[in-house]
């Protein structure tokens, strides 16, 4: 639901918030947490963890994509490279469906002209006997 970039920023604000608190049991390091954000749909949802507990952040292209602030990055350009092959792939399959129907079109007009011709003749046939 959120970029990395909005994930980290919205754990920063959660560590500052929680040390201006000041609450004795609280530790002097870093303060560990898990939020979990819900959206509108039920598939829209984050969970947000303070900066440290993420060794290993994983990435969604169309998150990153969805951030107005955030800077291209790898995973953002590799969902837009997808997204348009997967359109020229389907204009390609369009284009290869139309040329298709359009060779079987000129083969039955091909097909209507010789059935046309051979029914002339045979007509030009019935009048020389």
């Amino acid at each position: 639901m959120f970029s990395m970039r909005q994930k980290r920023d919205i754990a920063e604000a959660v560590q500052q918030l929680l040390r201006t608190t000041r609450h004795p049991e609280l530790p002097a390091s870093e303060i560990q947490f898990l939020l979990h954000v819900r959206g509108a749909s039920p598939l829209s949802w984050a969970s947000i963890r303070n900066n440290g507990a993420v060794k290993d952040p994983g990435l969604n292209p169309w998150n990153e994509v969805q951030d107005p602030m955030g800077q291209p990055d790898e995973g953002a350009a590799q969902y837009r490279a997808a997204t348009t092959l997967a359109e020229a792939e389907t204009a390609a399959r369009a284009a290869g469906t139309a040329a298709r129907a359009g060779t079987v079109a000129a083969e039955a007009e091909t097909a209507a002209r010789a059935a046309r011709a051979a029914e002339a003749g045979a007509d030009d046939a019935d009048l020389s006997e």
